[in-house]
């Protein structure tokens, strides 16, 4: 899908020039962006709406002709940031949205106002009169901070006055702006009326769903209505959202997946996590389509070679319907960037062939993360902290990080190996706590902190004691219990040792009491290498579950300097024994990766994506299956399956270690299907 900007003072050309390019590039639907970006005039006037509706229609009717769909992304619902703009130049009887510092947006409405409300309803009715394929609601329509007159307050929510009355009339309690704010953040055990207040705005988006519903329906029965994701913590009402606004057809959505612009590629172990997050808080049976972003734009932003990793990636994870906004809004002509022409035209059949065999329905084989979407109701802010910090977002990300990076797949499902860190055990309840423990569970400190707290110490094998900040001690190393460089790179029988320094966000690890019956499997050491703590924990409880406990907190992530060969093999041992010995897929080649494993019924599908800029020269496969591995077959540039030599072992555990000789460029994504 191209997302492509429709300018009036040229719209035929355009036209003409993005049918052309859908034709030669395979492009299956064009996603005609309005009114947008420098050239936005905020919520235009629905006079400015009825210039584009000729040219969308006529844009429709010449793409249908060559079996193209055509789509409408009116690029404001409530806006993205004031940039100077004023609403009331047009509407000047609507409520501006007013954030926690009581500051009023000049070009943001109140997501409450019944001007504002009747003006959406009415536009997007317009725009369904054309008839398009999906007609998008951008992830502007968030209640989450932006640009309000030059200044951005990361505050959740809308404090106008209207606001505040519904509220107290909620809680039963008068609230002012102040007062709701430093209830709402207030340090500690959280406030009931915080609840309430993120409920109230979600109550808002689905109230104002059904409306738009029934305008777009009765203007374009066939037409779906499809919502941009950004940033879960406002997920909360996605799913009930999306179910109305869906009406009979099956919900689409289009989730963040990319950064605006060229980074390190290991900021997709990050950002895929939001993505996967955002995708949690949608109907299970929603059709997803990542947005892939350039901003702004040309290959100064966003090289051809990023994209494709990019590309890849949103085919790995299963959504082959990616939306592509590559060009700029100022009606330069896509000629003048030549290189995503041919890059499209150069991996369309590579990734057609992926799609054909990552299948919707699969199994997915991976360590879950846990993720409750309505944690902030529930999480404990610190002193300084915002509303915008009850991200259930952050919970477990860095072990998605840790994990990927050590060549072990992550998903934010359920599995039989959980995952979690930060405060997403509180959103759990006793009996469902409880079930993890008596299954697989990977925590850190910060978790550990919480399940003491629930009364849980026993069932962890630790007893979580107090937070040392790292820097008061001379702890610097981590010591693990055996030798566990890379098996293809051994060294003499001695302990490896692992720097600290520069290796968490949050610098502290907890004291704890360990159960007899539990297994060091390394320590925290000083300068001279005496033992100061016990590092990472092996525990096999009562309840007949596993846990794994590492002291560190890591609720708000890792820096590079925490991973290398040792913590990769650290961390591939820690998943065996959660596993009883069996391993989903552990992936050696290199260092940075997204790794994925689908099981169907007559095929494993493994996916590989490498974040690194060196080429990897051997990839190998540790996955566990009680079938006889047949064949592996690689896909190959031209969209065919191409037979691998492979050497082949197999342990007592059922763990196949696959050995291609092959290998794996910079910055690239490739497949295998095992036939067993």
């Amino acid at each position: 899908m191209l997302r492509r900007t429709l300018p009036l003072w040229k719209a035929e050309e355009t036209i003409a020039e993005a049918l052309e390019f859908a034709r030669v590039n395979a492009i299956d639907e064009i996603i005609w962006k309005t009114d947008t970006e420098a050239f936005s005039h905020g919520l235009p006037p629905l006079e400015m709406i009825g210039e584009y509706l000729p040219w969308l229609t006529r844009a429709r009717e010449l793409l249908a002709a060559d079996q193209i769909c055509s789509s409408i992304n009116p690029w404001v619902t409530m806006n993205h940031a004031d940039r100077g703009r004023s609403a009331h130049l047009y509407h000047p009887d609507m409520r501006m949205f007013t954030n926690a510092a009581g500051r009023e947006h000049s070009c943001r409405p109140c997501p409450m106002d019944k001007a504002w409300q009747a003006w959406l309803v009415e536009a997007y009715e317009l725009y369904a009169s054309t008839i398009p394929e999906i007609l998008w609601l951008e992830d502007d329509l968030t209640n989450n901070p932006k640009e309000c007159r030059g200044v951005h307050l990361l505050e959740y929510g809308c404090f106008c006055s209207e606001h505040l009355q519904a509220i107290s009339r909620l809680s039963g309690e008068s609230w002012d702006r102040q007062g709701l704010l430093q209830a709402i953040k207030q340090p500690g055990d959280p406030h009931p009326v915080r609840k309430l207040w993120f409920d109230l705005h979600g109550a808002t988006m689905i109230a104002l769903g059904e409306q738009l519903e029934g305008a777009v329906h009765r203007a374009s029965p066939e037409t779906k209505l499809g919502l941009m994701l950004s940033w879960a913590n406002d997920g909360r009402w996605w799913d009930e959202f999306m179910r109305v606004v869906s009406g009979p057809h099956r919900p689409v959505v289009r989730p963040s997946l990319s950064s605006y612009n060229e980074l390190r590629p290991t900021i997709h172990l990050f950002d895929q996590q939001d993505h996967r997050k955002e995708c949690r808080c949608v109907p299970a049976d929603s059709r997803i389509c990542p947005e892939l972003e350039n901003s702004c734009y040309t290959a100064y932003s966003k090289s051809a070679r990023f994209t494709q990793l990019e590309l890849g990636l949103s085919a790995l994870m299963g959504y082959p319907e990616i939306t592509l906004n590559l060009f700029d809004h100022m009606g330069t002509p896509m000629a003048a960037e030549a290189r995503y022409a041919r890059l499209l035209g150069e991996l369309k059949p590579r990734l057609s062939a992926i799609a054909s065999r990552r299948l919707p329905g699969g199994d997915e084989r991976a360590v879950g993360v846990l993720f409750r979407k309505t944690a902030s109701d529930v999480m404990r802010l610190e002193d300084g902290q915002t509303s915008f910090d009850l991200q259930p977002a952050a919970d477990g990300e860095a072990w998605g990080a840790i994990l990927q990076g050590a060549g072990i797949p992550v998903k934010w499902h359920d599995a039989d190996i959980l995952c979690t860190s930060g405060q997403a055990l509180r959103a759990c309840a006793q009996d469902e706590v409880e079930a993890l423990l008596s299954r697989s569970l990977l925590i850190d400190g910060s978790a550990l902190e919480i399940l003491c707290e629930m009364g849980f110490a026993a069932h962890a094998g630790c007893r979580f004691e107090k937070w040392i900040a790292r820097l008061d001690t001379l702890v610097s190393v981590e010591e693990l219990a055996e030798q566990t460089v890379q098996p293809q790179h051994p060294s003499a029988a001695s302990p490896a040792y692992m720097a600290l320094h520069r290796a968490f966000v949050r610098d502290r690890f907890c004291a704890m009491a360990v159960d007899d019956r539990a297994t060091v499997a390394s320590h925290l050491v000083n300068n001279d290498r005496d033992r100061v703590e016990p590092g990472m924990v092996f525990f096999e409880n009562e309840l007949g579950g596993r846990v794994v406990v590492y002291p560190f907190d890591l609720s708000r992530g890792t820096h590079v300097d925490f991973h290398n060969w040792h913590r990769k093999e650290q961390m591939r041992r820690a998943v065996s024994w959660l596993g009883h010995g069996r391993l989903d897929l552990h992936v050696e080649g290199g260092a940075w990766m997204i790794p994925f494993r689908v099981d169907y019924d007559d095929y494993i599908f493994v996916g590989l994506v490498n974040l690194e800029t060196d080429g990897w020269d051997k990839i190998c496969l540790t996955l566990n299956t009680q079938r006889e591995v047949q064949t592996v077959e690689r896909v190959e540039d031209d969209g065919s399956w191409r037979r691998c030599d492979v050497a082949i072992d197999r342990d007592e555990q059922s763990n196949v270690r696959i050995a291609i000789d092959e290998r794996l460029e910079y910055m690239d994504f490739t497949a295998f299907v095992i036939t067993a």
